[in-house]
């Protein structure tokens, strides 16, 4: 079973201390498989250096983009803006 991340959240049987391998809904082959496809499915998403050169987490890299924009406003578009404001955050969207 393939993992439906990004498009939303996996879920997973969390067996307990009196569950055995091969319970419904808890094989064990299974549960692992689920697994891998989950954290194939983060990687691929997040791809090799989500963090960045300059960070050292994920969680670090946003909030200083969080802090580099600020309150500023967000232009988003494949070309300039033909006035653009001070204060004014470009993001190209060229290519995507």
């Amino acid at each position: 079973m393939a993992s439906s991340y990004p498009g939303s959240l996996d879920s997973f049987n969390d067996p307990i201390s009196t569950t055995y391998e091969d319970d419904a809904g808890y094989f064990h082959d299974v549960e692992h498989a689920l697994a891998n496809d989950a954290i194939l499915a983060v990687q691929t998403e997040l791809g090799t250096d989500p963090s960045g050169t300059s960070f050292t987490t994920v969680k670090g890299r946003l909030n200083d983009i969080d802090t580099r924009l600020g309150s500023s406003p967000l232009y988003v578009g494949n070309t300039a803006p033909a006035s653009p404001q001070e204060n004014w955050v470009w993001i190209d969207t060229t290519g995507l």
